[in-house]
């Protein structure tokens, strides 16, 4: 209702006199009491969702303004007396709002479970497909996150749901099947490798996963260096070596704190400061006369330039002590020639 006529000064809810001297009552025409009778009203908000009226509709109502403040932003509300708003609703709706927003409720749902299903066809269609290219291949179905992605979207994944290796046409499903057929043989064969060299599969190594779930691509992905699963088991042998026979990561601990300390410009990189820990936990484990023939070949260059760095400083001191024996022979001839 844009304007109330208020002849009498009365509050529109419960008539009794309007105050005068306060400004809330003067600019709604509803007495402070029933102000703060908060469940007689609904906001304008409610009143639309609530009862399913319009702006047309609520325009014949009586209303008034209040002032809100909703995380720190203050905000005008428009404010009705719930009562009027149920009443007319009842008017337009012949008393059925209730009966109609339960029809209106049921084909939601009924729409949902028509969208579910169709969505049913399409997962189960896209799930043949893959098995019936495992069968062609000869091969039995295995479950995997690239396929269930497919399953799901089909060739349209989502930005937020890719990872590698997603199937976006039929040569990338031809080729997954392929590729992810082949786990269960690829997981056989790193194992055995593996246990040549008295090491096992660990669970939480990413270049074995990364082998056993798409092969030499995905490891490649990680470190394009390695061409063969040799290079993975060779990999393996040097870290379980480094971690249980040397003093490796403590040693990595503390060349990481260094290289912080250190100016700007005068740090390493990642991949500097882990091959100078391994220099330096082969030395180490050299000096502390650690078997050499137990070193793995891939850390023959730290075995070769720790073995070289100690014979030179053996000769240093070699040549230290010909110096100071000299000297001393010296001295002593100097006081037998004094005396």
């Amino acid at each position: 209702m844009d304007q109330y006529e208020n002849e009498n000064n009365e509050c529109y809810v419960c008539k009794n006199q309007l105050n005068k001297k306060l400004v809330g009552d003067m600019n709604t025409n509803v007495c402070l009491n029933c102000r703060k009778t908060k469940n007689i009203f609904i906001s304008k908000t409610r009143a639309k969702k609530e009862y399913k009226l319009d702006d047309n509709n609520l325009d014949n109502l009586f209303s008034f303004e209040v002032k809100s403040v909703t995380y720190g932003r203050s905000q005008t509300i428009t404010l009705f007396i719930e009562k009027e708003v149920e009443e007319l609703s009842d008017k337009i709706y012949d008393g059925r709002l209730e009966e109609i927003l339960e029809q209106k409720q049921r084909q939601k749902e009924q729409r949902k479970l028509a969208r579910e299903e169709k969505k049913n066809v399409l997962r189960n269609r896209r799930r043949e497909q893959i098995e019936q290219i495992f069968n062609n291949n000869g091969k039995q179905y295995v479950d995997d996150p690239i396929f269930d992605l497919y399953i799901e979207y089909g060739f349209k994944i989502p930005k937020t749901k890719r990872i590698n290796g997603c199937i976006d046409d039929e040569e990338d499903l031809e080729n997954a099947v392929d590729r992810i057929s082949n786990k269960a043989t690829r997981k056989k064969s790193l194992i055995a490798k593996l246990k040549e060299r008295g090491l096992t599969l660990r669970s939480d190594s990413v270049l074995c996963n990364a082998y056993i779930s798409g092969g030499m691509y995905k490891v490649q992905e990680i470190n394009d260096d390695f061409e063969s699963v040799d290079d993975i088991v060779d990999k393996m042998e040097e870290m379980h070596f480094l971690h249980k026979h040397t003093n490796y990561k403590n040693i990595t601990d503390t060349n990481f704190e260094n290289n912080r300390k250190k100016d700007y410009f005068l740090r390493m990189d990642k991949d500097e400061i882990l091959e100078r820990s391994k220099y330096d936990a082969i030395y180490q484990y050299i000096k502390n006369n650690g078997p050499i023939d137990k070193i793995p070949k891939t850390l023959q260059s730290e075995k070769d330039r720790a073995i070289y760095n100690m014979k030179k400083s053996e000769k240093i001191n070699d040549n230290n002590k010909v110096v100071k024996s000299k000297k001393t022979k010296i001295e002593k001839s100097n006081n037998i020639a004094t005396k």
